[in-house]
């Protein structure tokens, strides 16, 4: 067997006509740029869903349990307010993310295109540079 064969024997290659999983892509740019904004945005979210689970706890022993009613209440509304607010969190976390990220891929491409000579801008032509700074980066935004 030679070192070749050997070599791309093992290689994995993609499935063909399968649609690359962006998710990972996305948590790993986030987890690259702001680590502790990912580990919170996990925790939100797992406080917002234990908090969702008690709330409905709260509702089986408040039918099964008349006398604890009125303590079940408050109960009730304080971790309705905890889900809701994690919840928003864990939402929200990540939209601050993708803000960041965008603002430093446009201050990158200013900065490229200031470094610039003039004549290469002239030869691209006004209307691809134009194109580029007015729509793909909000393009970039909506992916």
């Amino acid at each position: 067997m030679t070192t070749k064969s050997v070599s791309t024997r093992n290689i994995k290659k993609p499935t063909q006509g399968a649609a690359p999983n962006y998710q990972y892509q996305i948590l790993r740019l986030m987890w690259d740029s702001y680590p502790w904004l990912t580990i919170g945005t996990a925790g939100a979210g797992v406080v917002s869903g234990f908090a969702s689970i008690t709330v409905i706890d709260t509702i089986n022993s408040a039918m099964h349990n008349a006398a604890k009613r009125p303590t079940l209440l408050l109960a009730f509304i304080d971790l309705n307010i905890i889900a809701i607010l994690f919840r928003n969190g864990s939402a929200l976390f990540p939209s601050y993310v993708s803000i960041k990220i965008i603002t430093s891929l446009r201050i990158t491409l200013c900065n490229k295109f200031l470094a610039t000579p003039i004549e290469e801008i002239d030869k691209r032509g006004a209307a691809n540079v134009l194109t580029l700074l007015t729509n793909d980066i909000p393009q970039l935004t909506h992916t």
